[in-house]
């Protein structure tokens, strides 16, 4: 099965510790779309009862498992890098099928 999710990437700017800093949220965009494997949906074709019905299960369950929205949380770095701090995430785009997420480091140097 060929499954696509599409998300919308949103910027807010949050209070923190007396000053602000950027959260990062995905939002489901529209719902999941779910087709046998080369199938094109623009060709007219029409999908075979057993196909539909495997899809019709896999959209049921995307859409009860999938979270509406997702935000980027901090990485606390651990093993040897624990002493380090912690990854902010600062920025999300996506563009033409590319998707670019950032983090700040936010730690000590040894």
């Amino acid at each position: 099965l060929d499954i696509t999710l599409k998300y919308r990437i949103r910027t807010e700017t949050v209070e923190s510790d007396g000053g602000t800093k950027p959260r990062i949220v995905l939002e489901l965009a529209e719902p999941a779309s779910v087709f046998p494997s080369g199938f094109d949906p623009k060709s007219g074709a029409r999908i075979a009862g057993r196909e539909q019905m495997i899809r019709s299960i896999v959209m049921k369950r995307l859409e009860r498992s999938l979270s509406k929205t997702l935000t980027l949380e901090p990485i606390d770095l651990s093993g040897e890098w624990e002493e380090r701090g912690t990854l902010e995430p600062v920025f999300g785009s996506s563009e033409n099928g590319w998707l670019s997420l950032a983090w700040k480091w936010n730690g000590r140097t040894n």
